[in-house]
């Protein structure tokens, strides 16, 4: 049986620390650049927190339950 990543507390934890650190580091990187390049900067950032975010979605759905 494949298993729910978002089932058990940790798991959802896990996400939350990821985009919670992306949108932390989109407030560092916009307060000391401001501006456009500090807009751009945020948006690879947010972008990098949602790949690291499906990818490990995607290979927990894949693994059995422990």
């Amino acid at each position: 049986m494949k298993r729910n990543p978002f089932r058990k507390e940790g798991d959802a934890f896990y996400v939350l620390l990821v985009v919670g650190a992306a949108a932390l580091a989109v407030i560092a990187v916009t307060a000391v650049l401001g501006g456009e390049a500090g807009a751009i900067l945020g948006l690879i950032l947010i972008c990098a927190a949602i790949v690291i975010v499906f990818r490990w979605t995607r290979e927990a759905i894949g693994a059995d339950e422990e």
